[in-house]
């Protein structure tokens, strides 16, 4: 008897029961973290995401320091919180792409037919792609952030200036595990769907610098569904959890008026879930309809 495939239809053994008999979900997670790191890309991107985020606060954080050299002040926490994100958005898009590369590539080198022969429920391959890509990603942001705000830290003593530590940096880095989580989730979700991985990454860099910055900043000339849209993409989104944004906001409704600028509204705390959510789980739910309902090739 024959089902749909990946071809057009898929070879079922005569007894059902036989098939797939030895495929655990198990082994398939063992099977595609090896297949991840068995290709040298994914090492070099994750390397190349950790160095971009510690030279950018590193470097901008001497910067800096040395410009303050001549006023003895003790650096917020708030301040070493965003000074250790500045490379967060190139280096979760690394992470992005290591991801849709994982994913994606399989068909662009068709080894995708080799990978669902092997494994003919798809829904666990991809399973096993969101939790190990998923918790690279969140591992990554958190632990990356973590050590740049360290590095940000340092660099100040280094220049003469006092750092105040607070127990809210920690969750900002576990918000920065989030927001890479989200990013790999998105890329996943795109590479199955457009089974291009240049597309795939290129679609998740295009909101993440070109769409969210131009509404953000059209957001201020006081149109409110332009700062709705702008609220509700992912970057604000996860930003808008972040302790250090209300600690450095000292600008008030009466400062943005004066600048001829109109507030930005704030999201409420389940519209914010309700959005990172949202485009968490939308493209990863067409990746699946994707992967078990389109032939491989």
């Amino acid at each position: 008897m024959s089902t749909h495939s990946m071809y057009g239809t898929d070879t079922v053994p005569a007894n059902p029961a036989l098939a797939g008999a030895r495929v655990t979900f198990a082994r398939v997670l063992r099977s595609e973290w090896r297949k991840l790191f068995s290709l040298r890309s994914a090492s070099i991107l994750l390397v190349c995401g950790a160095a971009v985020m510690l030279l950018f606060s590193g470097g901008l954080s001497l910067i800096m320091g040395l410009q303050m050299d001549s006023v003895e002040v003790d650096v917020p926490w708030a301040m070493v919180a965003q000074m250790g994100g500045l490379g967060l958005q190139i280096g979760g898009l690394l992470v992005a792409a290591n991801a849709v590369v994982n994913l994606a590539g399989e068909y662009t080198t068709h080894t995708a037919v080799s990978t669902y022969s092997a494994v003919p429920r798809r829904g666990l391959v991809y399973l096993a792609k969101i939790l190990i890509n998923g918790a690279i990603g969140f591992v990554f942001g958190a632990v990356c952030h973590g050590l740049a705000m360290l590095v940000t830290g340092l660099v100040f003593a280094a220049t003469g200036h006092g750092v105040v530590s607070d127990g809210r940096l920690v969750t900002e880095a576990l918000i920065s595990g989030l927001y890479v989580f989200l990013l790999v989730c998105m890329g996943l979700g795109l590479g199955a769907l457009m089974r291009n991985t240049t597309g795939a990454v290129v679609t998740v860099a295009v909101f993440v610098y070109v769409i969210s910055n131009v509404l953000v900043g059209l957001s201020f000339m006081g149109n409110k569904v332009v700062g709705w849209f702008a609220n509700h993409l992912p970057t604000a989104a996860v930003d808008a959890l972040r302790p250090s944004n209300n600690a450095l906001s000292g600008a008030t409704d009466a400062d943005i008026a004066a600048a001829g600028m109109t507030p930005v509204e704030q999201l409420a705390a389940w519209d914010i879930w309700l959005t990172i959510g949202f485009w968490a789980i939308v493209p990863l739910a067409l990746g699946y309809l994707a992967t078990v309902r389109r032939p491989v090739r």
